[in-house]
């Protein structure tokens, strides 16, 4: 790791420029910046730019300092050399970043999910064998390529959920030990500040699972339901004994929580120009 030292309105990092290097703020304040829009304020002990280096986000965005800043940078390639040898630190990443998207999404209208259309109709598929349910996880975890090896050991650990009728999943403040695949069915969630709906393709429950956080709202399926249920230390052990699983996977959540980050700097534009 390098020290550097920056004065107020000194950069860290230039937006239209990847991300090379992730800062270690020991002391000072910086400001995120993308398309114009402040996404976040840091301060003391806070890694920045780290979600653009793991997203590999070509675009990068400003980091800048608000005042006298002291940060250590290292760089992206002895950053995955380090996850790469140390699995503990990989899922630390998950657990925060996953964490930190669960609070976001809280933020966002519908919780930033795109309601299901799917309507009931066809009638539930039939039973998966092994092998049915290595390509239904295939198709439900993009970031895990065509590594056949680590899909049949996930397969082997996920249980097939199926109910005839509709079932409550758990309640809110429950514990999030398993999240779920869709395949057949819809899942309806409700909170205090509203409800979703989700249905085959979508990924119910993972964000509180991956962060170790309570369930945030209750949820029950609304009729006939078939999903794939995988258990947290199952899929602990596939990121552990798989790293190239668990890098794309590191990679896909700090794409998902910059999108989340650049969805509320809209939607906070929206705000304040409608006031």
């Amino acid at each position: 790791m390098t020290e550097h030292r920056y004065r107020p309105g000194d950069y860290l990092m230039h937006e239209g420029e990847p991300a090379t290097h992730l800062y270690f703020v020991l002391r000072g304040s910086v400001e995120i910046r993308k398309h114009g829009r402040v996404l976040r304020q840091l301060s003391d002990r806070s890694v920045v730019g780290g979600i653009s280096v793991l997203a590999e986000d070509p675009e990068g965005y400003d980091v800048i300092a608000l005042s006298n800043t002291i940060a250590l940078s290292l760089s992206a390639d002895d950053g995955w050399d380090t996850f790469e040898d140390h699995f503990q630190l990989v899922h630390g990443v998950i657990t925060r970043i996953c964490g930190e998207m669960l609070t976001m999404r809280q933020e966002l209208p519908g919780f930033g999910f795109k309601e299901t259309t799917w309507e009931y109709g066809p009638p539930p598929p039939p039973p998966m064998d092994l092998v049915g349910r290595m390509a239904a996880l295939r198709q439900a975890i993009p970031f895990a390529g065509s590594h056949v090896e680590a899909l049949a050991d996930l397969a082997r650990d996920v249980q097939e959920l199926r109910y005839d009728e509709a079932q409550p999943l758990w309640a809110a403040g429950d514990p999030s030990d398993h999240f779920l695949f869709i395949r057949h069915g819809t899942v309806c969630g409700v909170t205090e500040k509203g409800a979703i709906r989700l249905g085959p393709g979508d990924t119910v429950g993972s964000l509180g699972s991956l962060s170790r956080k309570p369930r945030w709202f209750d949820a029950k399926t609304e009729g006939p339901f078939v999903a794939l249920k995988v258990d947290r230390e199952a899929w602990s052990d596939l990121l552990e004994d798989h790293f190239h699983v668990a890098k794309r996977m590191v990679t896909a959540v700090s794409k998902g929580m910059l999108e989340l980050m650049e969805r509320i700097a809209e939607s906070k534009d929206k705000d304040e120009a409608a006031a």
